[in-house]
Formats: C-alpha cells, structure tokens, sequence
C-alpha cells in the first residue's frame, strides 16, 4: 500500500530529519510513527503527501511513486490521502457542514450527492445534531470529529494522522481513537498515527515504526515491540516503569513480561514450589493490545537464592525477565 525506500530531507540549518527511512505499510494497517519531539515524525508524514518535498528516496502509494508525480497528477492523488491534524484546521467562518462538504466542491461534486455525502459522514462522526454550528461553538473532542468526516469525504485510501489528539484530553483521545478504529474496521482504510504517545500505539496500533534523529531504529508488530523490545533504545520507548520507592526491597527484583495465554500466578505457583520459595509480586498490570493481553509484573526473589537459575526457569515458560 504505501512504500518508502531510502527517504531523506534536509532541511536549510543542514540538520537531517529523515536519515534513509525505510518502511512498508500494508492495506489496512493501522501503523503508528512514534518518536519524541524534533525526531523527525511530523517531517515524514509531510513527505507522504508531498506537504515537504525530501532530499531524495521513494514514496510509493499503491503504484504511483508520489515524488514523481507532476502538478495535476499530484492533485489527484492526494485526493486519496486524507488528514487530520492536532489543531484540527477548520474553516472558522464555515459551519460544520460547510467544513465537510469544502473537500466535496473541491472534487466538483454536484449538490445532492455533496448533501447526502455530508449527511453519512455527520452519522459516522455522531455529530448529527451539530451540522449548522460553528467550530468556536464545538469542543477539542467535536472539532476533531469534523476532522476527521472531512479528511474521509471522499473516500482516500489513506488517512494520515498528525498527533491528532495531542490537544485532547484523556477521555476525548480514547473515543476518537475508537471511532478511527471503527472508521478502520468498516472501510480498511489504511492509517497511519504520528504520536509521541506510547498509549496511543497500544490503544489503536497494529504495527508500529520507532523513529529517533531522523532514523527509525525498531519496527514491526506492536506485541511484538512491547513483549520483546529488541535493543536498549527501543526499552526506552515501551518499557514500564514501575515507580518503586527505594530502600524497602531486599531481594532481587524481576520485571516480568508475558504475552497470550500465558498464566503468570500460575507460573509463580510452580516456581515458587520448586524452589520452596517465597515469590513477592510487589505490582503489575495488564494492557490489551489488538486484543491480545501484555502483563507486566515486578517481583521478589529473596537474596539467597541464584538468580540466574530463577530468571531461567522463567524463561522456559516464555516469560520475558529483566533484573531490575
């Protein structure tokens, strides 16, 4: 679906946004660009759609290489790639409809078709009772609903999604990122989230791309990066930090990770009767991502007993173990 061989851009100060990137998204993924801020991840999705021009590389959207496309052509085709961005960019002057048909005029639609467009996409983002308001009259979570009904009017094929919910707060984030994973299930219409917000990967992402100075240095399912991050940088992004006090534990600590069925306390259980231990779960817990659960305990293993042997008899049981 979307292709990026050997990107690169450099912008006038001689700094590298975008170092040999390197990324294969497929049809209806949700992909997730993650990264801190100044790490490049706003620079790449501009050059997606040609908002930046880069350096040099390749940017292959089904089978059109977009950085070789002339003017018209290159109008065309971002016809098919939709955006929405954190401070949402709506007309002020514009009702709510008006916002969501503008893409509508622009593709020379004719009236009755452009009513009955606006009317189900009014539906899809529930905001049905808000055709005729203003944006000054709508809240953070509503304008980024009429973002994103106008960024899918005329059904692209793509969605970029530019910290889309960086201005929201906690509760709004959540229901818009349901209601584009609904827009995702319905359409497999193919996403792609920048975020510097790990919460926002696991929430909605199936696949994810870590990007620091300019280059990405991890990628690949989501479960896979928080079960078995695969170099320290990558830890940095996705580990969790248990907030221990210290000074109260004496024995060894465990940072446990585990994946699908695995049945951590029963794990525990046996260890511990093995070894007639005393195994202290001192804290955890469990997310969801793409349904499948990702544990995380920290544990106590008194002092006097060897370590190693304990971290492997884990192990066995495809637990992911880490002293802390």
């Amino acid at each position: 679906m979307i292709k990026i061989e050997h990107l690169n851009k450099t912008y006038n100060n001689s700094v590298k946004a975008l170092d040999d990137i390197n990324l294969d998204i497929e049809k209806g993924d949700i992909f997730g660009i993650v990264g801190l801020s100044g790490a490049g991840k706003s620079s790449l999705v501009r050059c997606i759609n040609r908002l930046e021009e880069p350096d040099s590389g390749k940017v292959i959207i089904g089978n059109s290489d977009i950085l070789k496309l002339g003017k018209n052509e290159l109008i065309e085709q971002r016809k098919k790639i939709g955006m929405i961005f954190q401070n949402f960019n709506l007309f002020s002057s514009m009702t709510v409809f008006e916002n969501i048909a503008y893409p509508l005029r622009l593709a020379k639609q004719d009236k009755n078709y452009i009513k009955k467009r606006v009317k189900e996409l009014l539906e899809i983002v529930d905001l049905q009772d808000k055709a005729e308001s203003y944006p000054s009259q709508l809240s953070g979570g509503q304008k980024q609903r009429v973002g994103i009904a106008r960024a899918i009017a005329n059904n692209p094929d793509v969605l970029l999604c530019d910290e889309a919910t960086s201005a929201l707060d906690p509760k709004t984030t959540g229901q818009i990122l349901s209601l584009l994973k609904d827009i995702n299930k319905q359409t497999s219409l193919t996403l792609v989230i920048i975020t510097h917000e790990m919460e926002v990967i696991k929430q909605i992402c199936n696949k994810v791309a870590i990007i620091e100075k300019g280059k990405i240095i991890d990628s690949g399912k989501v479960i896979d990066l928080f079960s078995k991050p695969a170099n320290e940088r990558t830890k940095h992004f996705v580990e969790y930090d248990y907030k221990l006090p210290e000074g109260i534990y004496k024995g060894h600590l465990m940072s446990l990770t585990f994946t699908s069925e695995v049945a951590c306390t029963a794990i525990i259980s046996k260890i511990s009767r093995r070894y007639s231990i005393d195994i202290n779960v001192i804290s955890g817990n469990i997310d969801y991502i793409q349904g499948e659960p990702l544990g995380k305990l920290c544990v106590e293993i008194p002092k006097d007993y060897d370590i190693d042997e304990i971290k492997s008899e884990f192990e066995q049981y495809n637990v992911r173990v880490e002293v802390i």
